[in-house]
């Protein structure tokens, strides 16, 4: 006698896909052996932030670098949304199921790219929209000004950043540092991957990559969603 055996459900994560081509941007730090990986997908013209299948974040053995090229399958919406939940302004999230690598830039290829999608003739204060409030040096924003922009933007400053060495909890971070002339000060923490040596100062108009970090309470009540700097080209 033939038995009913329910079916399992099976685990879906993600919902219908995109392929594009994707030109990585950024590799950074995400501590304990993980990366964030940032592009540009050449098909939808958007930022996009790389993360697994299962909308987990990436293992620093993964392959991407700066300037290569892939063809990537990708969806923006997992099933169900609230799996991964896509919260302005982090909205550049997406969950790639298949990626194979076509080809790497050269740098004046590369360079155009960027060109094309860097803001310019910006200061620091001005990023995203004008949305950051800053405080003790540090740019951040309040879940009550979100950006419409997203998380990311590649902006040229119209003044120099000058990279300095900060210590916090018995750790060293690199942080790059704009005074003005009433002697305003303006940090931002770089979290690439790349590493940087002193003295090292970014000038005016080069191409930089800035995102905002996921909301964070450092205990005060207040969630705040920190400046970075991710990267920056010449």
């Amino acid at each position: 006698m033939a038995r009913n055996i329910p079916r399992r459900k099976s685990s879906t994560y993600s919902a219908p896909s995109t392929t594009s081509e994707v030109l990585v941007l950024s590799r950074t730090k995400m501590g304990s052996g993980k990366i964030c990986v940032g592009g540009h997908c050449f098909t939808t013209r958007k930022n996009v932030r790389l993360l697994s299948s299962t909308w987990g974040r990436l293992s620093e053995t993964e392959p991407y670098n700066i300037g290569d090229v892939y063809r990537i399958t990708y969806s923006t919406k997992s099933i169900p949304v609230s799996f991964h939940p896509i919260i302005p302004p982090h909205i550049e999230d997406v969950s790639v199921t298949h990626k194979i690598k076509l080809r790497t830039l050269v740098n004046a290829s590369f360079m155009r790219v960027i060109q094309s999608l860097s803001s310019p003739n910006m200061h620091i204060k001005d990023l995203f929209e004008g949305c950051l409030n800053w405080q003790n040096g540090k740019g951040f924003l309040l879940r009550g000004s979100i950006p419409h922009c997203g998380s990311v933007q590649i902006a040229k400053l119209n003044h120099d950043l000058v990279m300095k060495e900060s210590r916090y909890q018995d750790k060293v971070n690199n942080v790059f540092e704009h005074k003005d002339t009433t002697g305003n000060e303006y940090d931002v923490s770089y979290v690439g991957c790349e590493e940087l040596g002193l003295p090292l100062t970014i000038s005016a108009n080069t191409p930089i990559r800035f995102s905002l970090a996921r909301f964070w309470d450092k205990g005060d009540g207040v969630e705040r969603s920190y400046l970075q700097l991710s990267g920056f080209y010449r």
